[in-house]
C-alpha cells in the first residue's frame, strides 16, 4: 500500500512539473522535430476549412500560387490562382506541366499526413516578411513559432507577441490558447 502512495505522489509530482513548465506535449514533438518540419513545410502554408477543404499556399520568393482542394476521400483540386510556374522551385524542377496538379495533390496529402502524426491544425509560412516563419498551429490550440531574427520584427503589435511567449529554444516560442 505504501508503495502505491509513493508511486502515485510521483506521479503527480512528475505531471506538475511537466504543466509548470507550460509546453504541451504536442509543442515539444514539433520543437523537437523542428530541422525536419522546418524543411518539409519550407514555403507552403496549409489551412484546414472544416473537414474537407484545404488551402495549399506555395510560395517562391514575394509570389504565391494558391491552390483549394476539397475531398475527404481523394483529394479535387477546385481552384487555383498562379503567380510563378511551379518548375521554377526545386521541388518541381521534375515534374513536367501536365503532372504539376497531381504533383501538388501528392504535396498536400504528404504534408497533411505529417501534420496529422504530429496534431498540427495548420501551418503558416505568411508572415515571412515580419520574420516569423514557419508558424505551426496545433489541433488542441496553441502555436510554435520560429523567429529568424527578432531585429527584423518592428510591429509592436507582433513584438509584444513575442515577448508574451514562452521561449522553448534558440528564436523557437510557444504561445498557449491561454495566451
Amino acid at each position: 500500500m505504501r508503495i502505491k502512495i509513493v508511486f502515485a505522489l510521483n506521479f503527480l509530482l512528475l505531471l506538475n512539473a511537466c504543466n509548470e513548465s507550460g509546453l504541451s506535449s504536442d509543442a515539444k514533438k514539433i520543437y523537437d522535430n523542428r530541422q525536419e518540419l522546418m524543411q518539409r513545410f519550407s514555403n507552403v502554408d496549409v489551412w484546414r476549412r472544416g473537414d474537407s477543404a484545404f488551402l495549399l499556399h506555395i510560395y517562391n520568393g514575394e509570389k504565391a500560387n494558391r491552390y483549394l482542394f476539397k475531398g475527404n476521400n481523394g483529394l479535387k483540386l477546385q481552384r487555383d490562382t498562379i503567380q510563378f510556374r511551379l518548375s521554377e522551385i526545386e521541388r518541381f524542377k521534375n515534374v513536367d506541366t501536365i503532372n504539376q496538379n497531381t504533383g501538388v495533390r501528392d504535396l498536400l496529402i504528404e504534408l497533411l499526413n505529417s501534420m496529422d502524426a504530429l496534431n498540427i491544425r495548420e501551418i503558416s509560412n505568411d508572415r515571412m516578411r515580419l520574420g516569423i516563419n514557419p508558424e505551426f498551429f496545433l489541433n488542441k490550440g496553441g502555436v510554435v513559432f520560429f523567429v529568424r531574427d527578432l531585429s527584423l520584427v518592428t510591429n509592436p503589435v507582433w513584438q509584444n507577441y513575442i515577448k508574451e511567449s514562452k521561449v522553448i529554444g534558440e528564436n523557437w516560442y510557444y504561445r498557449s490558447k491561454k495566451q
